[in-house]
């Protein structure tokens, strides 16, 4: 079972993916990036500054952004941007919607035209991340530690996240 969500997920990031650019042929624009930000709980503030707080400052090869507003529950990486919003309403999904649990955390993934959004399924206070369909949907594993860190997971994860 482990194989084959394991060849799911990255057949799903691999979909409609390009080949992660390197830094020497990404001009990275020296303005922020504006994030929308989500409602926040007041029990949401504290993990949504940790979350911000232990994200590398690297994705990949991707330097972070400065991010312009909601600077404590939201991030961003490369250009185009890799944005990522902490807090917001918990994560729907149906109930056939394919679950990816990628280094202790579990993501569900929904594709767009141009981009790929992840959302936690496992965490008390949801996690959101969207990253354009010109990078590798494998970025994803680079939030993973962070949120793991700085967000507890719900008492009961849905059967497909526990190992």
């Amino acid at each position: 079972m482990t194989l084959v969500l394991g060849v799911a997920a990255l057949w799903f990031v691999n979909t409609k993916a390009a080949p992660e650019p390197t830094p020497t042929s990404t001009v990275m624009p020296s303005s922020g990036v504006t994030v929308p930000g989500a409602a926040l709980a007041e029990a949401d503030v504290p993990r949504c500054r940790a979350l911000v707080a232990g994200l590398p400052d690297v994705l990949g090869e991707l330097p972070r952004r400065a991010v312009v507003g909601n600077t404590e529950q939201t991030a961003a990486y490369g250009s185009p941007a890799i944005t990522m919003t902490c807090g917001g309403p918990a994560t729907t999904f149906p109930p056939t919607g394919t679950l990816f649990p990628i280094n202790g955390v579990c993501w569900y993934g929904e594709q767009a035209a141009d981009t790929n959004v992840f959302r936690t399924v496992d965490r008390v206070t949801p996690v959101r991340v969207s990253i354009p369909t010109s990078y590798q949907g494998q970025l994803i594993a680079g939030f993973s530690s962070s949120v793991a860190a700085a967000v507890p997971a719900v008492a009961e994860p849905p059967a497909a996240c526990k190992n």
